[in-house]
């Protein structure tokens, strides 16, 4: 496909996606995807530290069991909870591992108002599949604060993870799988 129609063809679903995403043109939308599911052109700046969890199974993240999940990241979760009270404006992120050659990655932009732009990826090689970014709605203030109240590390973690699980009600650009 020649250059100047992948161009065109980018620029359109940048405009048709920002049309449904809105948001000013130095926030964080769906116009920052205009290149594709694994790219934010606008890249916000990293509100915490990645998280890093490791699941001892060789299992997706949302299906390994709580007693198989590990972590030494209690600053950056406890840093991520607090960043969502307080309607931080950046980038959050966790990276989940499994087997040698299966890791997962999530990013998060939190324009401040209570939703989050999501993208991500999950390799086992010598594949890989970028899910789709989308714009969803978080959980409320009360539910991450009583996240940052439970016990350890992981119990933390897993409600942070849970309190983005809603249906995304934008969808910013598909995502695909491939081959390394």
């Amino acid at each position: 496909m020649p250059l100047a129609r992948i161009s065109l063809i980018a620029l359109a679903f940048g405009a048709l996606c920002g049309l449904a995403c809105g948001g000013d043109e130095d926030s964080p939308n769906c116009n920052c995807f205009s290149q594709g599911a694994s790219d934010n052109l606008c890249e916000p700046e990293p509100l915490c530290a990645p998280i890093a969890v490791q699941c001892s199974e060789d299992l997706p993240l949302y299906d390994c069991p709580l007693e198989s999940l590990t972590t030494d990241s209690a600053g950056a979760i406890d840093c991520t909870l607090a960043a969502i009270q307080g309607a931080g404006v950046g980038k959050v992120s966790w990276t989940v591992e499994g087997i040698p050659g299966s890791h997962q990655e999530l990013f998060f932009s939190l324009p401040g108002d209570g939703t989050a732009f999501r993208w991500g990826r999950l390799t086992r090689e010598p594949d890989y599949e970028v899910w789709p970014a989308v714009h969803l709605e978080l959980e409320s203030v009360a539910y991450f604060e009583g996240c940052a109240a439970m016990a350890t590390p992981v119990e933390r973690f897993v409600c942070l993870r849970e309190g983005q699980r809603a249906e995304p009600f934008k969808d910013c650009a598909i995502g695909f799988f491939g081959q390394s």
